[in-house]
C-alpha cells in the first residue's frame, strides 16, 4: 500500500522478469500515477546530497542461469558502507576485480550458508573495520560465529543476539555504533 499513500517519484528496480500479482500490481501502479521507473545497472550512481550516494555495483546478468543479488555500496562523505547478500562464486570474484571500488569501513552481510572459495580475498579487498552480519546460522555446512570472526578480522556484531545496529556518522568521523533492540 505504500505505492498507493506515498509520493514516489521514482522506482529503481532490478528489472527482473516476474509474473507475481504483487509486482503486476506495482507495474500496474507506477503507469497509473506517471511515476519514474529506472532498471538499475551496475555503476550506477544515485546521489542523496553532496557528501552522499549509493553505487550499484550488482546486479549484472551475464549468466541466465544464476541472478546476482542486489549488491550497494552507500557512501557518506569519506564513510562507506558494503551491502551484500547471498553472492555467487562470480558475483565474489567480479567484485574483487573491482579492487577498491569495494573498499568500505563496514560490511553487511547475510549469514553465509557457506564460504566461497574467494571469500578471504574478497574479505581483504574490502578491508573492512566493522562486519554486521544479519541472520543465524542454518545449517552445519554454515561457519561458526568464531570461524567467522577468524576470517572477517574485524569488529562483528550478530543482529540475531544483538538486535539491530545503527550507524551514524557525520561523513568526516568514523562510525559511531549504536544498538537497539
Amino acid at each position: 500500500k505504500v505505492i498507493e499513500t506515498i509520493p514516489i517519484d521514482t522506482v529503481w528496480d532490478v528489472g527482473l522478469d516476474s509474473d507475481s500479482w504483487i509486482d503486476e500490481y506495482i507495474r500496474n501502479m507506477i503507469e497509473l500515477k506517471n511515476i519514474d521507473y529506472n532498471v538499475i545497472q551496475r555503476g550506477d550512481v544515485i546521489r542523496i546530497d553532496n557528501q552522499s550516494y549509493i553505487q550499484f555495483l550488482l546486479p549484472i546478468n551475464e549468466s541466465k542461469n544464476e541472478i546476482s543479488s542486489l549488491t550497494i555500496r552507500l557512501v557518506n562523505g569519506s564513510n562507506s558502507i558494503l551491502f551484500i547478500d547471498q553472492l555467487t562464486n562470480a558475483d565474489f570474484k567480479l567484485l574483487i576485480n573491482d579492487g577498491e571500488v569495494i573498499k568500505s569501513d563496514v560490511l553487511k552481510m547475510t549469514y553465509p550458508k557457506q564460504i566461497p572459495n574467494n571469500f578471504n580475498e574478497f574479505i581483504q579487498t574490502v578491508n573492512a573495520k566493522m562486519t554486521i552480519i544479519t541472520g543465524a546460522r542454518r545449517n552445519k555446512n554454515s561457519p561458526t560465529p568464531k570461524e567467522l570472526n577468524g576470517m572477517l578480522g574485524s569488529e562483528l556484531f550478530f543482529t540475531d543476539s544483538i538486535g539491530a545496529v545503527w550507524l551514524f556518522s557525520d561523513g568526516n568521523n568514523n562510525f559511531e555504533v549504536k544498538e537497539w533492540k
